[in-house]
């Protein structure tokens, strides 16, 4: 046996670490004995060389969480995860395998970093021992007592101070919900409050605030921990910030891809529009009532597409739009009025019955090309849904003043939100199962909500839907 076989071999039987290696179609190339045992144990599975790791593991869950893992050592990204459970927190790092520059595959290595740590919390002086322990992670760590009214903070650790500014003083005794600002509907808190409640583990991302404003994302994942007889003692929870990840860079790059695309669109359509307007003039002029007709319904067919591919560039040219620009004082109905004009022709022809209940005098600070552009998407949503309606088409706008807040709300008569799609709505690419449609406008309206420092919310059942807008008043 040479050096480097004595030193692999070293490497893989270092006590409490688990090392196994998979190529770049995650098939195992490497593994220690000890990594087997653990499999074994926890899957009643013998690893073998060529085998695909994602077939090891059981649930969905897991296997997208391992899979993305992976790829980011596959995409030449260290990276850092952990797994949290009612026993222990495990570290596990994932470092790429290069062979002549040419990333080959993926090495992990996983340590257990703290270990049965609901049975320190028999006595309160063991609280030191946890909290030092903590500190050497390079994540967040909290607790949270489900015991007291609210589930306050009992504890946060040094990670948790650096990444959210807020002192150990000012967090403890406090729901962790203060680190959501305004943002307190957002949809994983659902998958959350379940959790809570069966008293299970769960990963989510939220969007949060540090102390000073800045908004962060915020990989969480949360355990409960028992005593010994089974009660329940705490919920740990451990944060990482992903601000700066692979996943949000990618967005970055969508976005500039994005811009460049917008543009060619743009500039594609205008002679398209400038044609179908002369050709609609010489359709016109024809004597043949059959031969008009076949022609104008070709060209209906093609403005229809042509709506999509307009609608898909401004939802693009939104969606560059990372930051506020050109901010003013705006009055809502004047932006509502706009966005009805556009579809003006659609709500008569489909005999569409829209109420307004709009005060004039309710002000916001904001992009008001971006805020008509919120209204035609929530509006035109609105419109394909009560289509679909063999009855009276309603549609209801009000808006009215909460506080410093105003609330504005869409309302339709239709048959609700498919249930598959709810909890994945506001998601890119979700596509209503009753209308279809694109799939992307209701991703673009929160994006535009949020960047407006307000939220977007749904209430839905088989009698109607309500989009809910909370947006801040100009003062």
């Amino acid at each position: 046996m040479n050096y480097n076989d004595t030193l692999l071999e070293s490497i893989m039987n270092i006590p409490n670490t688990l090392i196994y290696a998979v190529d770049s179609s995650y098939r195992y190339t490497s593994f220690s004995n000890q990594y087997i045992q653990s499999i074994q144990r926890d899957y009643d599975v013998t690893p073998t060389m060529g085998m695909n790791i994602l077939d090891v593991v059981k649930t969905t869950e897991h296997k997208r969480r391992l899979k993305k893992n992976l790829n980011f050592a596959l995409n030449n990204e260290y990276h850092i995860d952990y797994e949290v459970n009612n026993s222990s927190v495990v570290e596990i790092k994932y470092s790429p395998i290069k062979q002549n520059n040419q990333i080959i595959g993926v090495i992990a290595i996983k340590n257990v970093v703290i270990n049965n740590y609901s049975k320190w919390f028999q006595h309160f002086s063991d609280i030191k021992i946890f909290e030092s322990i903590t500190n050497i992670i390079n994540s967040g760590v909290v607790l949270v007592d489900p015991n007291q009214p609210d589930m306050p903070l009992v504890f946060v650790n040094d990670t948790f101070v650096k990444m959210t500014g807020y002192s150990k003083e000012e967090a403890i005794g406090k729901n962790a919900r203060f680190l959501q600002g305004d943002l307190l509907d957002q949809t994983p808190i659902k998958n959350l409050k379940k959790a809570i409640k069966e008293h299970k583990s769960c990963e989510l991302e939220l969007k949060n605030f540090t102390k000073d404003g800045t908004p962060f994302y915020n990989l969480l994942n949360i355990a409960p921990l028992f005593d010994d007889e089974g009660k329940l003692l705490y919920y740990i929870g451990i944060q990482f910030d992903i601000t700066n990840s692979i996943e949000y860079r990618k967005v970055s790059t969508i976005k500039r891809l994005a811009e460049g695309l917008t543009h060619e669109i743009n500039t594609a359509m205008s002679p398209i529009k400038g044609h179908m307007e002369m050709l609609q003039y010489d359709i016109e002029a024809i004597d043949d009532e059959q031969t008009k007709e076949y022609m104008l319904d070709s060209l209906r067919s093609i403005q229809k597409s042509k709506k999509i591919i307009e609608d898909i560039s401004n939802s693009l040219h939104y969606f560059c739009s990372t930051s506020k620009t050109n901010d003013q004082q705006i009055t809502i109905l004047e932006t509502l009025e706009l966005a009805i004009k556009e579809f003006q022709e659609k709500i008569e022809t489909n005999t569409i019955n829209l109420q307004l209940q709009i005060p004039d005098d309710i002000k916001i600070d904001g992009e008001k090309e971006a805020i008509v552009h919120l209204w035609m998407i929530l509006l035109d949503n609105a419109i394909d849904a009560v289509n679909e309606n063999d009855a009276t088409k309603n549609i209801t706008i009000s808006v009215k003043k909460i506080d410093k807040k105003i609330e504005i709300v869409f309302q339709d008569n239709a048959n609700g939100i498919h249930p598959d799609i709810q909890e994945d709505i506001f998601k890119a690419l979700t596509k209503n199962k009753e209308y279809g449609g694109i799939g992307i406008g209701l991703f673009v309206a929160k994006a535009i909500v949020e960047n407006n420092n307000g939220t977007i919310t749904f209430k839905t059942s088989t009698t109607g839907t309500k989009f809910i807008v909370c947006l801040e008043t100009s003062l």
